[in-house]
């Protein structure tokens, strides 16, 4: 499967195995084989060297790194289906305990994070698909190791394989016309943001600008109205005070 992948515009991801302690809930996640161009050739010496290290009580992961996928994580036969008749058909199906299933979409494209994780939550909303799982670098289940979930447990202490089901690496039918969805979303959103971003400076109520008898009664300058002079003119011209109001209220000083 990730040979699949990795042809159809992958650049590169890692394993990620977790190892099974006695305690379920302390089970440990550890990075076994880190980004490389050539992770496919890698795979099968990662793998031995993980098996090695973690034992056989053990769940794989993979994690793309840039990448123009999606994953929507634990659906069922008929939304496979629909992805199907919908014109979204998957890149890779994968079934990763019996009757649920994590689908691999191909865009055809190396999308943005931000695009990425959008187009991961339109996907999941519309087939069903777990929204936890909905980001741009999700993991995925390895095909041809065991799901060790203890709630997968056979009644014979054996656990149910993770199986590939199909693999073509294709690119989806409506891909364009989905991705221009994603985008116009991206930009409304960024625009709402700008947009909330304004109104709040706007809605902040504005000081109001001092005048140059704030500063002559400011014990600060101990009656020296040079250094008042100064100061005003300087916070004047910060402060958007044309230099011929400036100049009016500086000369209004009793000499």
């Amino acid at each position: 499967m990730l040979c699949k992948l990795h042809s159809r515009g992958c650049q590169g991801g890692q394993l990620w195995p977790r190892k099974i302690l006695r305690r379920p809930s302390s089970s440990k996640l550890t990075r076994c084989a880190q980004k490389s161009s050539k992770l496919v050739c890698l795979i099968p010496t990662a793998l031995a060297k993980c098996c090695r290290a973690y034992g056989t009580a053990t769940h794989f992961f993979v994690q793309l790194l840039e990448h123009r996928l999606s994953l929507i994580d634990d659906i069922g036969w008929r939304a496979v289906g629909r992805l199907k008749e919908e014109g979204f058909e998957p890149a890779a199906i994968v079934e990763t305990s019996p009757g649920n299933f994590q689908v691999w979409l191909n865009h055809g494209v190396v999308l943005s994070k931000d695009l990425s994780t959008i187009a991961a939550r339109l996907l999941a909303r519309r087939f069903l698909g777990d929204p936890a799982s909905a980001d741009w670098r999700h993991y995925g289940r390895l095909a041809g190791f065991t799901n060790r979930k203890e709630k997968y447990r056979k009644e014979n202490g054996l656990y149910p394989f993770v199986l590939l089901h199909e693999a073509s690496g294709r690119t989806y039918k409506r891909a364009s016309e989905f991705l221009c969805q994603v985008r116009e979303i991206l930009s409304q959103a960024r625009q709402k943001e700008m947009s909330c971003r304004q109104s709040i400076r706007v809605a902040q109520p504005l000081s109001p600008v001092k005048t140059i008898e704030d500063f002559r009664h400011r014990s600060i300058y101990g009656g020296d109205q040079t250094r008042v002079d100064l100061a005003y003119a300087l916070y004047a011209l910060a402060h958007g005070v044309s230099e011929n109001d400036a100049r009016n209220a500086l000369a209004s000083r009793d000499l």
